[in-house]
């Protein structure tokens, strides 16, 4: 699977979903909506995650329900991403801490 990948399709479906920051204290969210994403299996989830060279392999996981191996990982990528590109303190793509 593709980390990039997973960290472009992430960020479209942040700005798809007019999302600006992810709760880094609960990831659960962020994991549930790639799983779904790749459940479905609708035409429009399967040209992304083929757009992306993504693979979504999930197990089950007490901290948010189901995990998509990789996601966590593959958010922070697009946050230090966007970081690099804007150059500045705050991101469009962004884990907020939440509580």
């Amino acid at each position: 699977m593709s980390m990039r990948g997973l960290s472009n399709l992430m960020t479209i479906m942040m700005a798809a979903g007019d999302v600006g920051a992810l709760d880094a204290h609960d990831p659960g969210l962020a994991h549930a909506a790639v799983a779904e994403l790749a459940r479905t299996q609708m035409p429009a989830s399967v040209a992304l995650l083929h757009r992306f060279e993504v693979t979504v392999r999930t197990r089950p996981d007490p901290e948010v329900g189901v995990r998509v191996l990789g996601l966590t990982r593959a958010t922070w990528d697009a946050v230090s991403d966007e970081r690099r590109r804007e150059g500045a303190t705050e991101s469009r793509v962004a884990w907020y801490p939440g509580r």
